[in-house]
């Protein structure tokens, strides 16, 4: 028996003892549940999409040394019904076989409509706006969180690549801040949403892991000096709205920590305002440091854990990127490093946890 099998075991044991209640709780069926979570994990999901990636590719391979590619309008049709046909079972199976089977014709009916509306002279708005729209209907139809999550990044794909045309790349610097308040606003509502037993309450966990890789994707575009075709002087209105955000989430943070010292609070301010002034031209930096307060407050591990590796990477990016001497740079990294250190210790040894 696992760790949290044990817990709920013995909660339901004091239940029994301390509780005169005439109804009986349903043992069997909240085991079965947390056994289904249990095998249910990130890493099989992760595992399994993966895999259909790959079953994508030799899928493909045969298809096209079929001539399949010479039928546009058959293409098209092939393409929207293996979307449609995913979407369908997904919703009706939540099996581990049938979520492997179902990614893969997904995907596989996403690159047949994208080749084949660009074959039939489609502009690359067209395709981007088409693709948008299937992976929202999608999401809105199938509650499995596989396609779910995968409809999510699709979503935030085709809207990169639709500002990624027609010189609306600075666009981006408001889709960072507009998804970082979603997200939060996401995290933030967890309570509302699943208790609603809605279609949100369905799609809550797939949406939120998406939206976490979504935008660490879109981070990568201002992460790598040299993808976006302006100047990144432009990125400080970006970083702004990232650190109203951060004070935002510190203010959360601070009430349910139950930290109430004025001194205590406005010394953790300054230790991050320290942290995120040399960042007002790297709000990748920034982002990631947002997305681990975020998740640390509402306690997604796979959320900080993504937020620590972005934060990494684009620490290592922005060094790499920086056109300083070496010695300027180590004087750089070794401050934030300081800055960091100092943040932690406010946290772990300052604040009265409880």
């Amino acid at each position: 028996m696992s760790k949290e099998a044990g817990v709920v075991k013995a909660f339901i044991e004091k239940i029994h003892v301390k509780e005169d209640t005439t109804e009986a709780l349903n043992e069997q069926a909240i085991f079965a549940a947390l056994d289904d979570g249990e095998s249910d994990n990130l890493a099989i999901k992760v595992l399994i999409i993966l895999g259909g990636i790959l079953a994508t590719l030799f899928f493909l391979v045969f298809l096209f040394l079929t001539g399949i590619y010479e039928h546009r309008i058959g293409m098209l049709v092939l393409g929207l019904i293996m979307v449609g046909v995913s979407t369908l079972v997904n919703r009706q199976y939540n099996k581990v076989i049938v979520g492997t089977i179902s990614v893969s014709s997904y995907l596989i009916g996403f690159v047949f409509i994208g080749i084949s509306l660009i074959e039939l002279d489609k502009s690359e708005d067209f395709v981007s706006l088409t693709v948008f729209l299937l992976a929202v209907l999608s999401l809105l139809v199938t509650p499995g969180y596989l396609l779910s999550f995968v409809a999510v990044l699709m979503v935030n794909g085709s809207l990169l690549t639709l500002l990624m045309n027609e010189y609306r790349e600075h666009y981006i610097l408001v889709l960072i801040p507009l998804q970082a308040w979603l997200l939060a606003l996401w995290y933030y509502n967890e309570a509302g949403i699943l208790t609603a037993r809605n279609l949100l309450s369905r799609i809550y966990y797939p949406v939120r892991t998406g939206m976490v890789f979504a935008l660490v994707m879109t981070l990568i575009f201002i992460g790598k000096r040299g993808l976006l075709p302006f100047s990144h002087a432009y990125y400080w209105l970006t970083s702004i709205s990232i650190f109203g955000t951060i004070f935002y989430v510190l203010h959360n943070l601070f009430e349910t920590l139950d930290v109430r010292s004025l001194k205590r609070k406005w010394s953790i301010y300054a230790v991050v305002i320290c942290v995120l002034l040399p960042t007002i031209y790297a709000p990748a930096i920034s982002s990631s440091f947002l997305l681990i307060l975020l998740a640390f407050h509402v306690n997604h591990k796979t959320g900080a854990a993504v937020g620590i590796v972005g934060l990494i990477y684009f620490i290592s990016q922005y060094y790499y990127d920086l056109e300083f001497t070496l010695l300027t740079k180590s004087v750089v990294l070794f401050t934030s490093g300081v800055l960091f250190l100092l943040f932690f210790y406010f946290l772990n040894k300052k604040i009265d946890w409880k």
